[in-house]
């Protein structure tokens, strides 16, 4: 997160003031020695591999703001891509495509504030890992497509890459494509080169009226391989089958959406999974969930871990049923160490630490897991939470009011304080840890963690009263005291932030928490004014954001994290959908966006990240597009459409989903369709043991009668639009009073 104060130290956003057309000659578009945005000096080039030596200066300059990164799990490093397709292959040296006609040299302008318009930018099929990029060379389409393969064994992992040329003119055409790289390095599936010197090659095409022509090529990207052995590891058709095969696969057999009434969400969901697969590193015999691929610029690179990042990814994996990653992960050092000793004085990550193996425990029903060792580790972080609350209390505490609140922490990376997240993940973590001695038989330290549990709600209570009264306000938000959260920047996000990172208290909900007081009783008017703030105008912060921080107040990747916890609200909870929908609509490229960013060039342009990618940010929108349509608890409870918009409701709309995790090992499908004042629930696969919620926004105040398995009964729902379905049933109908309005 900003945890690393990246978005303040490393990200001040630079202005390029000179701007490349799209159709200038090559020669105006070089330049010597300076080949990304962003560096200055060669000689730091030489990290991604620049040898003047052995390459010539790019023909265009690469707008290294905005990136995907693509590659195989467990594997590093990873490659990246650029708008116009320019490769980095394993982060070397990248290798750009210009095309030449008549003397002429077209490549993509990445810089002018249309460029969206200009260059498309986007997935192959949608969500697979394969970037495409298309722009147009005078009267010639340009399409480049990247992949990457694991191949040889598992030895090497290659990138592939097809470029196609489609004459959309009337007259026939010969055109050139040049390439900075000779046919060593990218190396040529299909055409042979014209020309070629070691750094270089062109390849002559001629193109009828409407002609098209593809040319495929392989370069390696990690491992290692020959020239030889590369070209002859298979054609781009036939990795590519592979690469996808592998994806859908694993997609298939874990939670996933089929139908949302916005394709883009399936897509998005898809992509994002497997951009978190590709996030996994494997070092010596154990995996790392690295916070990012690092980025092609100065940002901080998050190409490592954090401490506090990886129980909420792994708990999403184990959400969707991809219990063998996230088992790795959680028996290797860098995870055992969080529960035992306080890594980057990030404290929430303590009691983070049990909550994935309370929601393991939960959805697999695998007791023998929890072999004795196990139930140790665990006990150990449990009551490493009791030691981290005030034993001796300060003079400063005492008089302030606070008793019993969790020890001052740098959870959000500023000065060391008091903070609303870390006692908050602590109730989620104790109520975690209540459920699994309950399910494993653990009476006394049950017993335990449930009074520890009320003592720190106790006291957060107070610890909450105490701060409100002190600043005159009925709203908390992240500390306690006054310190630089309330002072700098904009107050609402600090509030989000705290929600998101503790998963409270929607997901501690789930576990089983129910207790109450001052945080509950004042937890929509907090979150109100977190909103109301950020439509003030020195902050200028759009609707569906909740902003970001230092400075970078426009948006942020955790924007759906933050929402995701309103579902616990029943005034509140579609925010999670609106905040999905904001990051749908400022993406900074396909699916990715910075940990913070700024508005872009111009309308619907690219948001320009502050701070590099965060993986950490995309699991929680897929958390939180996951939990909107459906959630279970741990009595078996399933909760189908908590959060979503009427908007979603419209005439013929339908919403599918597969594979979803319920307790026990258990797999249940559901689909929703909407016709009029229709709506029809069918459930399938593992039907739910216990009952199941129905419980649409729109059924609120608004249901006029409902059909369980073909029975009409005024029974099944109340006036808060809940509709209770028993066990065993798999098809209802909900009749409403009036229409759901768009």
């Amino acid at each position: 997160m900003y945890r690393r104060l990246a978005s303040k130290v490393f990200s001040i956003a630079v202005i390029l003031t000179t701007v490349v057309s799209s159709t200038t000659a090559a020669s105006e578009g070089h330049i010597p020695n300076n080949p990304w945005y962003g560096y200055t000096d060669p000689k730091k080039f030489a990290s991604f591999g620049y040898n003047p030596e052995l390459h010539r200066p790019l023909a265009y300059k690469i707008n290294n703001y905005h990136w995907l990164y693509f590659g195989w799990e467990s594997d590093h490093p990873k490659s990246w891509s650029f708008m116009g397709g320019s490769l980095s292959p394993g982060k070397a040296y990248p290798i750009q495509y210009v095309v030449a006609i008549e003397g002429q040299d077209y490549f993509p302008n990445e810089f002018a504030p249309d460029r969206k318009e200009k260059i498309k930018s986007y997935l192959a099929e949608g969500y697979l890992p394969s970037p495409i990029s298309e722009w147009q060379a005078g009267p010639i389409r340009v399409r480049i497509q990247h992949f990457a393969n694991r191949i040889l064994q598992d030895t090497a992992t290659a990138v592939y890459s097809r470029v196609i040329l489609t004459n959309g003119g009337n007259e026939r055409v010969t055109a050139q494509l040049k390439i900075n790289a000779g046919p060593d390095r990218e190396i040529p599936l299909s055409d042979k080169p014209k020309s070629s010197t070691g750094d270089s090659a062109i390849y002559e095409v001629n193109l009828l009226a409407g002609g098209m022509h593809q040319l495929d090529f392989v370069t390696l990207a990690s491992g290692e391989a020959s020239s030889q052995r590369l070209s002859a590891a298979g054609s781009f058709e036939a990795n590519y089958a592979a690469m996808a095969r592998h994806y859908n696969n694993r997609i298939s057999k874990l939670a996933h959406p089929v139908i949302l009434p916005d394709r883009n969400l399936v897509d998005m969901y898809k992509a994002l999974q497997i951009v978190l697969w590709e996030s996994l590193v494997k070092v010596n015999d154990n995996f790392e969930l690295r916070a990012a691929a690092g980025p092609p610029n100065k940002f901080y690179s998050y190409d490592r871990t954090f401490s506090h990042d990886i129980p909420n990814m792994v708990e999403q994996f184990i959400r969707e049923g991809d219990f063998i990653p996230a088992k790795e992960i959680i028996k290797s050092p860098t995870y055992q160490r969080l529960g035992h000793a306080l890594e980057q004085d990030y404290l929430d990550a303590i009691p983070k630490f049990i909550i994935p193996y309370a929601l393991y425990l939960q959805l697999s029903g695998d007791i023998s897991y929890f072999t004795k060792p196990v139930k140790e580790s665990i006990r150990s972080a449990a009551h490493r939470i009791r030691e981290h609350r005030q034993a001796q209390l300060t003079d400063e505490a005492k008089s302030l009011g606070f008793y019993g609140i969790m020890d001052k922490s740098t959870s959000l990376d500023g000065e060391k304080q008091y903070l609303l997240v870390d006692n908050l993940v602590s109730l989620h973590g104790l109520a975690a840890y209540k459920y699994l001695c309950e399910q494993l038989g653990d009476d006394s330290e049950g017993a335990w963690a449930e009074a520890e549990m009320k003592d720190l709600n106790h006291s957060l209570n107070g610890a909450l009263e105490a701060s409100m009264k002190r600043r005159g306000v009925d709203w908390y938000m992240a500390t306690f005291l006054d310190t630089q959260f309330w002072n700098l920047g904009y107050t609402g996000n600090w509030l989000g932030t705290s929600l998101m990172m503790s998963a409270f208290p929607w997901n501690a909900h789930l576990k089983g928490f129910d207790l109450g007081g001052t945080w509950k009783d004042k937890f929509d008017r907090s979150i109100e004014h977190a909103l109301n703030m950020r439509n003030e105008s020195k902050h200028n912060i759009p609707k569906g954001s909740w902003g970001a921080w230092w400075g970078h107040e426009y948006g942020t990747v955790y924007n759906a994290g933050m929402g995701l916890q309103t579902l616990f609200s029943e005034r509140h909870r579609i925010i999670a959908a609106e905040s999905i929908d904001w990051l749908l609509r400022n993406q900074s490229a396909p699916y990715q966006w910075g940990e913070s960013f700024d508005r872009g060039l111009s309308g619907g342009d690219w948001t320009s990240p502050a701070a590099d990618y965060e993986v950490w940010g995309l699991s929680f929108t897929k958390q939180a597009l996951l939990e909107i349509n459906v959630a279970v608890d741990s009595t078996g409870l399933v909760i189908i459409g908590r959060g979503i918009p009427n908007s979603w409701l419209f005439e013929g709309s339908a919403i599918e989903w597969r594979n979803i995790r319920i307790n026990s090992g258990r797999r249940l499908n559901f689909k929703i369709n909407t016709r009029g004042k229709t709506i029809k629930l069918q459930l399938s696969g593992d039907l739910p043991t216990a009952k199941t919620l129905f419980n649409l926004p729109v059924f609120v105040n608004n249901i006029s009668r409902v059909s369980i398995d073909g029975a009409w009964s005024s029974s099944y729902a109340n006036a808060s639009g809940q509709v209770t379905i028993p066990p065993g049933n798999s098809e209802v109908v909900v009749h409403l009073k009036l229409q759901a309005k768009q």
